[in-house]
Order: C-alpha cells, then sequence, then structure tokens
C-alpha cells in the first residue's frame, strides 16, 4: 500500500494544477488517472474543438500556453500541452492507467483508494475527474460521509453528481 499526504484522482488541467500547487506546498501528491496518457479525454474530442478563450488565459500555474496569445488551440495543442506540463516541465507524480474504482474512509482520518493497481492511502483527497464520465455513487443512507451529496440528497432534480465514492 502506497501513502501519500493528497491523493488527485485526474490528471486534466484541475488536478494537474492542484498537484503543481500541493507539490510547491511540500505536500507528498499522487495524481491518478485511469487513461494511458496525459490529456487523452482531449485527445477523444471531436477534430473542430477548440478552447473557448485565447491561449493567453489557457495556461496552468507555472507554465503559460505555448503559441500565440490572442489563438484559440485545439484539442491536440491542449492535450499535448497537458503532457508537456506534467511530464517534461514539473515531472508531475501522475500514475496513468490507475482508475480509481473505490474511495472510502480508513477508520483514521484519511481515506482508501482502491485501483487498477493496487491500494493508495492518503490523507486527502481531490477528485478533479471532470464533467464528462459518469459518476457512480454508491447507496448509502443519508448525506454522504465525504460532505458531497447528490441530487436527489438535496431534494433537486436528478443531472448527475459529483459524488465519486
Amino acid at each position: 500500500m502506497d501513502d501519500c499526504d493528497v491523493l488527485i484522482v485526474g490528471a486534466g488541467q484541475a488536478g494537474l494544477a492542484a498537484g503543481y500547487h500541493l507539490r510547491e506546498s511540500g505536500l507528498r501528491t499522487v495524481i491518478v488517472d485511469g487513461a494511458d496518457r496525459v490529456g487523452a479525454s482531449w485527445r477523444s474530442r471531436w477534430d473542430s474543438l477548440r478552447l473557448f478563450t485565447p491561449a493567453r488565459y489557457a495556461g496552468l500555474p507555472g507554465m503559460r500556453f505555448p503559441g500565440p496569445p490572442e489563438a484559440y488551440p485545439g484539442k491536440d495543442e491542449v492535450a499535448e500541452y497537458l503532457a508537456e506540463y506534467a511530464a517534461a516541465r514539473f515531472a508531475l507524480p501522475v500514475r496513468l492507467g490507475t482508475a480509481v474504482t473505490d474511495l472510502r474512509r480508513d477508520g483514521a482520518g484519511g481515506y482508501v483508494a482502491i485501483t487498477a493497481n493496487g491500494v493508495l492511502q492518503a490523507g486527502q483527497v481531490v477528485v478533479a475527474t471532470g464533467p464528462f464520465g459518469a459518476p457512480y455513487v454508491r447507496a448509502a443512507g443519508g448525506r454522504p460521509e465525504s460532505g458531497c451529496a447528490t441530487d436527489a440528497q438535496l431534494g433537486l432534480p436528478e443531472r448527475g453528481s459529483c459524488c465519486r465514492a
């Protein structure tokens, strides 16, 4: 079982930016993603996809987006930027092909994540999986212990959930 201070689930923009800041603060951080490459979700989108903001606003912490500041980068440019950001520029601790299949409290104030490649234990977890996946919420009575609630639990019309565990 691997231990870390913070486990980040998802190696997209949010997960990588969180990993950058957490590592800069001195925390032992691991970023896991079920995909085989950083930027995989961008690569799988339609060819005409472009950012809706200019490149000058698209950079992540510590690294500006390359190219003309007023350009609107395409999906492949974004995917390459994310891969460069994670690996070459900052050597973020990304473990690809590591989907989290279960996440639960460990009884000692932390979390245990069951992944395709083993078990990870973390003091805190950041779920940064993005809006395009199909969330799985374990059946539980009342509000989940994590503080995240489903729409039904909040009395809202069903539209999906941010909860993963």
